[in-house]
């Protein structure tokens, strides 16, 4: 699941993700959550995938391509925050593919990825 996070600075979501990410999540949470950001042209979002995260299924995969490729020049900033090294390694592979400036941060580093996201 993906959960809203509280605590961010003004102009900024902050989503966590929980156990599985389905394509439900996006549509339900994900897409609502950053809806006015997207038609400002202005999507600054910190993705958490804390210790409870588990997988994501392919349909949320599919989900999150499509909504990067249906509007790409709405995302400014994403922080991933994670212990994942699959994370940053598929960062590094693909970030400049990806739109935005994308940036990953550890765990302990949660205060430093909201600032920079702002």
């Amino acid at each position: 699941m993906i959960r809203l996070m509280d605590d961010m600075p003004a102009g900024t979501v902050g989503l966590e993700a929980v156990g599985k990410v389905t394509a439900d999540d996006y549509r339900d949470v994900l897409v609502p959550a950053i809806s006015d950001a997207l038609r400002r042209k202005n999507v600054r979002l910190l993705y958490l995938l804390g210790p409870q995260f588990k997988s994501y299924t392919p349909g949320a995969f599919l989900e999150d391509s499509k909504l990067w490729a249906r509007n790409p020049r709405s995302w400014k900033k994403i922080a991933l925050v994670s212990e994942a090294s699959w994370i940053e390694k598929t960062v590094r592979t693909l970030g400049r593919a990806m739109p935005g400036k994308v940036k990953v941060f550890e765990l302990d580093e949660l205060d430093d990825a909201k600032a920079w996201v702002s």
